[in-house]
C-alpha cells in the first residue's frame, strides 16, 4: 500500500492540459523500472522528484512529486516526451517492465492496482479515474512535446538532465544479493525492521534520504558496515 495526496483543482487542470486523472497517474509507481531524479528548482522550498515510468502498461509518462508526512503528493502528470521515453526503454534493456474541484488536499491509497480515497472520518471509498484515454491514443509526438513545454512544473528533461535519471532502489532485491534475512539486514546496517518489513511489502516508500542510503548499501555494503562499526 502506498499512500498518495494531491490538490484537487490542480488535478483538474492537469486532466485539461495533459488529459491525465492523478488517480491514473499513482500506476507509475507500482513500475518496479521505473526511473527517477531530484528536479528541484531554485525557489520551489521543497524537494521535488521526477518519476518516469509505464501507467497501467498502456503508456510511459513523466510523474512530478514531493513527499509530505510518508506521503507522494503529486504536482503534474504528462505523456514522456520522445527523448524520455527512448531513455526509459535503453535502461530498460534485458529488464522488461511489470507493470501493472476543490482546494482541498485528496489523499489516496494504492493496493495491489486498487486506488480508494481516505476520508477525513477514516472511511474508504472508489475514486474515479477521469483520464481521457481516446485523448492520450490520438496524441501526435508534437503534441505530445508542446504539452510537456508548456508545463512548468513538469518540464521535458534535457539530454544532461536524462544522465541523472535512476532506478529507484529495491530493498528486498538489495537484502537478498547480500544474503541476509530482514533481522540480519536491519540489524547490521541499522534499520528499524517494521520499516524494512514496510519498504518491501509496499506498504510504505523509501523517502529520498533512505533511498540514498540504500543506493549506498547496493553499491559498496562493506563500507557501510565499516563506517558504522567505526566509533565516532
Amino acid at each position: 500500500m502506498k499512500l498518495f495526496e494531491w490538490d484537487e483543482q490542480k488535478n483538474l487542470i492537469n486532466r485539461q492540459k495533459h488529459g491525465i486523472d492523478f488517480v491514473a497517474a499513482t500506476a507509475v509507481y507500482d513500475d518496479p523500472n521505473r526511473l527517477e531524479m531530484d528536479c528541484t528548482q531554485s525557489g520551489q522550498g521543497e524537494i521535488r522528484t521526477k518519476t518516469i515510468g509505464q501507467m497501467d502498461g498502456l503508456f510511459i509518462v513523466a510523474v512530478v512529486s514531493t513527499d509530505r508526512a510518508q506521503r507522494i503528493r503529486l504536482i503534474s502528470a504528462r505523456l514522456a516526451s520522445k527523448n524520455e521515453r527512448k531513455h526509459y526503454a535503453m535502461r530498460q534493456q534485458g529488464n522488461p517492465a511489470q507493470p501493472r474541484g476543490s482546494n482541498m488536499p485528496i489523499t489516496v491509497e494504492r493496493t495491489n492496482g486498487a486506488v480508494m480515497q481516505l476520508m477525513a472520518d477514516g472511511s474508504k471509498r472508489a475514486i474515479e479515474d477521469s483520464t481521457d484515454w481516446a485523448r492520450l491514443k490520438a496524441m501526435t509526438e508534437q503534441n505530445i512535446d508542446a504539452a510537456a513545454q508548456a508545463d512548468i512544473d513538469n518540464p521535458p528533461l534535457t539530454d544532461e538532465e536524462l544522465k541523472t535519471l535512476r532506478p529507484v532502489p529495491n530493498p528486498k532485491e538489495i537484502r537478498k544479493r547480500l544474503k541476509m534475512t530482514q533481522q540480519q539486514f536491519a540489524t547490521r546496517f541499522e534499520l528499524p525492521l517494521g520499516t524494512l518489513r514496510d519498504w518491501e511489502q509496499h506498504v510504505r516508500e523509501p523517502d529520498s534520504a533512505a533511498k540514498s542510503y540504500l543506493r549506498v548499501i547496493a553499491k559498496n555494503p562493506e563500507a557501510v558496515l565499516q563506517a558504522l562499526a567505526d566509533p565516532l
